[in-house]
């Protein structure tokens, strides 16, 4: 991941041995169910008040931007 993504003016980026790609992984045909199914349990966890089981920033308090 590039923070922020896409990366902008990063030292890596121009050097000639250095080959940077986008994080695809979850697009591969074997992930995409899992990824997507994912991506659904956490929105119902958050709909229904719950802590999602994947997230980001674990220091985020999610309860509090739900309210």
């Amino acid at each position: 991941m590039f923070e922020p993504e896409p990366a902008l003016c990063h030292p890596l980026s121009d050097h000639p041995d250095v080959v940077l790609t986008p994080h695809l992984r979850g697009m591969m045909q074997r992930a995409m169910k899992p990824t997507f199914v994912d991506a659904a349990r956490g929105v119902a966890d958050v709909l229904a008040g719950r802590p999602p089981t994947a997230v980001a920033d674990p220091d985020r308090n999610h309860r509090k931007a739900m309210a």
